[in-house]
């Protein structure tokens, strides 16, 4: 389906995000050290795949990110939502 895919992390505490890497189809990107909060969008065609990892520490803290694909016919919108937390939760 052709659409829009977002992904973003964000952190609180002392949570750090190490690395980002996505796939956009067939384009893969890797990101070091991103600053937070971070935010990429990419344009996808009918059959592309869009896969996102993130690679983190905390203590006490969290890590949120979030991939949201937004269908260009006007569907539903789609969001996936992922917490990682110590301490008090978010």
């Amino acid at each position: 389906m052709k659409g829009t895919a977002q992904y973003t992390t964000d952190v609180a505490g002392d949570a750090v995000v190490d690395a980002i890497s996505y796939w956009a189809s067939q384009d893969q990107l890797y990101v070091s050290d991103p600053t937070q909060p971070f935010s990429v969008t990419a344009e996808l065609e009918v059959g592309d795949l869009f896969h996102s990892e993130s690679y983190g520490h905390l203590v006490i803290g969290s890590i949120s990110v979030r991939n949201t694909f937004t269908p260009a016919d006007g569907s539903a919108v789609i969001v996936h939502e992922q917490t990682c937390w110590r301490g008090t939760p978010p």
